[in-house]
């Protein structure tokens, strides 16, 4: 966690000057976020958990996700991509051919409180559960992290996942 909050601490924000202060430091705020996208809890149970309003929390969220995003995926994706020497694969004894593996994982979720029609977008007729997808496409020689897709609704095939990002 914190060789992470160190590669972000310079694009966290926290409130200086005038203004209402944020009862989450920035150490906070990284927590939030993992726990969000690792647990997928509702929104109630983040406000419950780290004693913010439900508007304050759904801000924290979305500005500290659209902060990070590009910062992360630029230092450990992009930048391993580019170190990775992708002509020199090792050919494997199944497939001699190929150079990348490419996979998804399906996270479980609590039952999404909405419609059956926005529900059913969620649940896994594979797994019976309802849940969240991320595919994550592999350098086979180094296994480095080359493109990851994340947020993909449990119903949705990995074939079509793969076919709409690659």
């Amino acid at each position: 966690f914190l060789d992470l909050f160190q590669d972000c601490e310079e694009h966290l924000t926290e409130a200086v000057g005038r203004g209402r202060r944020s009862r989450l430091s920035k150490e906070d705020k990284l927590v939030l976020v993992l726990t969000h996208l690792k647990h997928y809890e509702t929104l109630g149970k983040l406000k419950e958990t780290f004693l913010v309003s439900r508007s304050e929390l759904h801000r924290v969220l979305e500005d500290t996700i659209a902060a990070l995003s590009p910062v992360l995926y630029e230092k450990y994706v992009e930048e391993i991509y580019l170190q990775a020497d992708i002509a020199e694969e090792l050919p494997a004894a199944e497939f001699p051919d190929a150079r990348f593996v490419l996979d998804v994982t399906f996270q479980q979720i609590w039952t999404p409180i909405s419609t059956f029609n926005e529900r059913k977008r969620h649940f896994s007729g594979k797994h019976k559960l309802y849940g969240i997808k991320t595919q994550a496409l592999h350098s086979r020689r180094h296994g480095y992290l080359l493109h990851c897709v994340s947020g993909i609704q449990g119903s949705v095939h990995d074939v079509t996942i793969a076919y709409s990002t690659l």
